[in-house]
């Protein structure tokens, strides 16, 4: 078991308080008599073995032990007989026409204000409730768009680019596309305008999906991208694009809204594309290099509901069996909250689309006064990034400061009660209910599960948010494998790890120069991934995708080298240690992990974002850190006195 590190709101609690914890964790234990109960009555004496349970089997191939999920993959005649993208929409529309698929909040009103600072307009949005178009609607729409970008001369020897925010229009293009068997080419909107330009230009798309914000930097390398001859503009948040979609030169403007609802003469011949066809090319982010084009196939994005089945697997009937609402806000062009989407999509349930800026009372983008959209949407399922978590943390913290000292010693008590219960496998909903029910409600409520995933996820956080916000799990996996290849087990309450294999996938660990001594006494070297959710390759770069999908010559298997550095614990779960290129040695011979140490700084409250760089050369290291606002005057004043 690891270290509990209870949470200290008063460092120094004096002498009155010490005796009154002591008192208020009495009374918390006298009242956790019937958790204990109700735990004896239900999983007899000791702990909840499922708490602590893993799916992980392990056989030896060679010199190497693989490691694989004990469950099955699904079998394809469980969804009908459904093998690729096109056949999960079509069998969509049949099963869940009258059920909600996708919603977006109503527009109330907008203010905009100039900020004096920088001279950009701000603006604010009064939104309402969430309305709701069905699964029959969504599929007409999807079938109407496909005949019109047909019309236009898309089809399979056509790619576009689609290059907008998380909305229902990403969605339904993607779907209508993948429904004519046409390319898309997803792009992030952090990327530089170098490396769109080399996306844009190597994957050779003919048009390209925008909406309001990212339409301007479009419009600007249009010179650089010769092969673009139409621009379609998307919407956001409001309603109808703001913007003038005039036709220049041999480019030609579309309003994606208008395009759905025109009508069409023109009959869609289907194709029925094979499983290890392309679907799409994800880029990569592109932060240290030049982004590459994932090949994702129809394969791989169905291979993916063995994540669905496995994590139905381990609720109960009635949560498995529930009409589950997922909040989509993450980036689309990521593979994290691509695959999720598709997933909600092909399981029937709804997807509410949020924005990050809208996403909690409060948000920078809502009027003051309006619900945030995880309070308006309350979904059952949500991805979440551990960047999230984190500022939400910091604000709860914040608050928690401000209160009195009697409030913090009972948030203390009851945070560390629930996680001793926690450390033995022992559910608490008493205090669930009467202490932390407020702190739920900032993810809406009713959440069910939520994947934490993109990256790394610190034992302090995890062990946080599962206390207080919800049951987050951590997972893990790559645009290269598809998304997710780890997660926890939903009733596993250690924390620490990224849980077993999932069921399509199968991981062993490479061998790794570094020494780590002492700290990983267990199995430890660079992660590598089978099976089918590994991906076709990258784009027009055989070399790189030789070097990165190497086929074993006595098996036949493809392994993809993560570059992440692994260990196995002796649960069987797997923990991610760090980034092959991110251990870091210095000049008098020490290795470090860069990640470990941003790890610890960003713990301190007056830091917003940290980077740690290291300066070759040198025995120590540099860190760039940009200061919290809120705390800077007065809390770097503290900490220097």
């Amino acid at each position: 078991m690891e270290e509990l590190k209870p949470l200290r709101l008063l460092p120094n609690p004096r002498w009155y308080e010490r005796i009154i914890a002591c008192f208020i964790k009495l009374i918390g234990y006298i009242f956790g008599s019937f958790t204990l109960l109700t735990h004896f009555l239900r999983y007899g004496f000791g702990p909840n073995e499922r708490s602590f349970q893993n799916n992980t089997l392990s056989y030896q191939e060679g010199k190497s032990t693989v490691y694989k999920c004990k469950d099955q993959p699904p079998d394809p005649c469980d969804m009908d007989g459904v093998i690729t993208i096109n056949q999960l929409i079509r069998r969509a529309g049949q099963l869940y026409s009258d059920k909600p698929c996708i919603g977006r909040r109503s527009l109330l009103g907008k203010i905009t204000k100039r900020c004096s600072q920088t001279q950009k307009e701000l603006v604010k949005y009064k939104l309402g409730d969430f309305v709701w178009k069905d699964y029959k609607t969504v599929i007409s729409e999807i079938d109407k768009l496909a005949k019109n970008l047909l019309e236009l001369g898309f089809d399979d020897q056509n790619k576009i680019a689609l290059f907008c925010n998380t909305s229902p229009d990403w969605l339904v293009m993607a779907l209508s596309l993948i429904w004519i068997s046409s390319l898309f080419v997803t792009l992030y909107s952090t990327l530089s305008d170098e490396s769109i330009v080399h996306s844009l230009n190597i994957t050779e798309v003919v048009g390209v999906v925008v909406d309001e914000r990212t339409l301007p930097r479009i419009q600007k390398l249009l010179d650089k991208v010769k092969c673009i001859k139409y621009i379609i503009v998307a919407t956001y948040i409001e309603g109808v694009p703001q913007v003038k979609c005039v036709s220049v030169g041999d480019v030609k403007y579309f309003i994606l809204k208008e395009l759905i609802d025109k009508d069409s003469i023109t009959d869609i011949q289907l194709k029925n594309p094979e499983p290890d066809s392309l679907a799409f090319i994800m880029f990569t982010s592109g932060s240290t290099d030049v982004p590459k084009g994932v090949m994702i196939s129809h394969k791989n994005i169905i291979t993916q509901f063995g994540l669905v089945e496995f994590m139905r697997s381990q609720v109960s009937d009635e949560l498995s069996n529930m009409d589950h609402v997922y909040a989509a806000y993450l980036p689309s062009s990521h593979i994290f909250e691509c695959v999720f989407e598709l997933l909600i999509f092909g399981s029937g349930n709804a997807i509410g689309f949020c924005t990050p800026l809208t996403l909690f009372k409060g948000s920078p983008m809502l009027i003051q006064g309006y619900k945030g959209d995880l309070t308006s949407l309350r979904p059952t399922i949500m991805i979440t990034v551990p960047l999230l978590l984190d500022r939400v943390k910091r604000g709860v913290m914040s608050k928690l400061r401000s209160q009195t000292r009697l409030k913090q010693l009972l948030f203390e008590c009851f945070y560390e009660m629930k996680m001793k219960y926690r450390h033995y496998g022992i559910e608490t909903p008493f205090i669930d209910q009467y202490v932390f029910r407020n702190l739920k409600s900032i993810f809406g409520g009713n959440l069910v599960i939520g994947v934490v995933g993109g990256a790394s996820l610190s034992q302090d956080l995890e062990e946080f948010a599962n206390i207080c916000l919800g049951n987050f799990k951590q997972g893990y996996g790559l645009t290269e494998t598809t998304s997710g290849v780890l997660l926890i087990n939903y009733n596993y309450m250690k924390t620490g790890s990224c849980g077993s294999p999932l069921p399509f996938a199968e991981i062993k660990l490479g061998p790794w120069s570094y020494d780590g001594g002492h700290l990983y006494d267990f199995p430890t070297g660079e992660i590598m991934v089978s099976g089918d959710c590994l991906s076709l390759g990258y784009y027009k770069n055989e070399e790189l995708t030789n070097k990165s999908f190497v086929r074993d010559k006595t098996t036949g298997k493809r392994w993809f080298y993560t570059g992440d550095i692994g260990t196995v614990l002796p649960d069987m779960t797997i923990r991610i240690i760090d980034r092959k290129k991110d251990i870091v040695k210095l000049t008098h011979g020490e290795y470090v992990s860069l990640v470990k140490i941003e790890s610890i700084i960003s713990e301190c409250d007056l830091v917003e974002f940290v980077c740690v760089l290291p300066n070759e050369g040198m025995n120590c290291l540099v860190a760039f850190i940009v200061p919290q606002r809120s705390n800077t005057k007065n809390g770097w004043k503290k900490s220097l006195k």
